[in-house]
């Protein structure tokens, strides 16, 4: 009982449209009594509750990240919200056994449940996002990358989020981008630690076009085992955006529930695969696939077809990509009307067609397609 009171406790004080219980007469008392009916309830949680609580599963991935695995590790352990099991996956780190040496000294520790070497390597660290699933016996899967780390309020606070908002598919939290030694990278970002609460397929329209901005951190999102079953498996041939079609994939059976505050530290560090991936363009021709999948389903329309067509545009002219044919192959695959010299003409055909976004043009014929953009 006391579980469903401290909920109603927490709903009252943190939605901002029951503030009607607050009547400015009282609303001194009446607050510092909730708060203290609220803290009475957060020290009251007995063992039998956190047995009733859902497991979480968390899956730890690790490829050549020895230096930071201690605290990745660590940091999951000393979770004040307890009832989850951790898997450990190592996808044949070539490291002279380092990473195994840090690994070995959890293999007791009652959380950890499956510690898995690969023989030869996956090749998709999406692979091994599917093999620690395939062994996750939670409700909510947490794939914490190995390189990160995380506040030890982490899980507290994104399973109070899954109490509150059941029709979720994934909940999330703010990162705090962090350099190879764990200094702020940004440290002027300010955080509302407030929660927001979006509909899945709303989310997917407007913050997932372009690319994963919104989503940005494996490490920072928990989401619902039971809807994996029912997701396409071709995120795993995936070498860099797999993320974000996966995300998409969980956003189609569910809303999602963001918290800003930053309980998951994003370590950015020159080893990491992603920016080597950018750079040679398996990124870029990844998102095109996604991109496809998002017209073929209905999501990108009207002025949205502008939206992503100018980002990427803007993207691909202005990113330094390791040659410059990359550059032209890539401009081929998303422009290629366009690029065999299309004049501002066909610009303004297409914005005629996407109704809404522009009411007067004013277009020379002597510009091209790249200079109109770039105005």
């Amino acid at each position: 009982m006391g579980f469903y009171v401290r909920a109603v406790v927490y709903y009252i004080m943190d939605t901002p449209q029951y503030t009607f219980l607050l009547p400015a007469y009282k609303s001194k008392y009446f607050a510092e009594a909730l708060r203290s009916i609220k803290k009475i309830f957060q020290l009251s949680v007995t063992s039998a509750e956190y047995n009733m609580r859902p497991l979480v599963s968390v899956i730890i991935p690790n490829y050549c990240h020895a230096r930071y695995l201690d605290q990745r590790i660590q940091s999951v352990l000393n979770q004040t919200y307890q009832n989850f099991e951790v898997i450990i996956l190592d996808d044949c780190s070539p490291d002279d056994g380092a990473s195994m040496a840090v690994i070995e000294q959890f293999r007791p520790n009652p959380h950890v449940s499956h510690i898995v070497y690969n023989k030869e390597n996956s090749g998709s660290t999406f692979k091994q996002w599917q093999n620690g699933i395939s062994l996750a016996k939670g409700e909510i899967i947490w794939i914490a990358e190995s390189d990160d780390y995380c506040s030890k309020d982490f899980l507290q606070k994104v399973m109070e989020c899954w109490e509150w908002y059941p029709d979720c598919s994934i909940v999330q939290t703010a990162s705090c981008r962090v350099n190879s030694v764990g200094e702020e990278i940004f440290p002027d970002c300010i955080y509302s630690g407030k929660r927001s609460h979006a509909k899945g397929r709303d989310f997917i329209q407007y913050n997932m076009l372009c690319s994963n901005f919104h989503i940005p951190n494996a490490s920072a999102v928990t989401f619902r085992r039971e809807y994996i079953e029912m997701l396409p498996n071709d995120y795993m041939s995936y070498k860099s955006a797999g993320d974000r079609l996966f995300w998409i994939y969980m956003l189609e059976h569910g809303n999602i529930c963001t918290i800003d505050a930053p309980l998951n530290f994003f370590r950015n560090h020159e080893s990491k695969v992603s920016p080597q991936k950018e750079l040679d363009g398996t990124q870029c021709r990844e998102n095109y696939k996604i991109n496809r999948y998002l017209h073929k389903k209905g999501y990108v329309t009207g002025v949205l077809r502008l939206v992503e067509y100018t980002y990427y545009w803007k993207y691909i002219n202005s990113f330094h990509f390791d040659t410059e044919d990359t550059k032209k192959d890539l401009m081929k695959l998303w422009f290629p009307r366009w690029w065999m010299g299309r004049t501002t003409v066909s610009i303004a055909e297409r914005l005629i067609k996407w109704r809404g976004m522009v009411t007067t043009l004013h277009i020379y014929f002597n510009r091209n397609v790249r200079q109109w953009i770039s105005c």
